[in-house]
């Protein structure tokens, strides 16, 4: 059973260490969906998905100043393709 839990907890998104704190609960000895939930399972999958949306925004932080730097560039070598970087760059 906890084995089967561990697997479904990594498959969804879960680090080890949120897996940890399933454990430390005693929360891995029965089906996961069996109710009623384990206390603390709704705090780890939110801060889990707070962690995850400021890694996307800071990647995406990160990928919009390269595309812009990289349409600066373009626009030295050749203004043709600052262009198509500008068009195929916008999210």
């Amino acid at each position: 059973m906890r084995a089967r839990n561990i697997k479904e907890l990594l498959a969804v998104g879960l680090t080890t260490e949120d897996v940890l704190r399933y454990l430390e609960r005693g929360c891995l000895e029965r089906p996961l969906a069996q109710t009623p939930r384990c206390v603390g399972e709704s705090v780890t999958i939110h801060e889990r998905l707070e962690s995850l949306d400021h890694r996307i925004a800071r990647l995406q932080e990160l990928r919009n100043r390269l595309a812009r730097h990289s349409a600066t560039v373009d626009a030295a070598v050749d203004p043709r393709k600052a262009r198509e970087t500008r068009e195929t760059s916008q999210f």
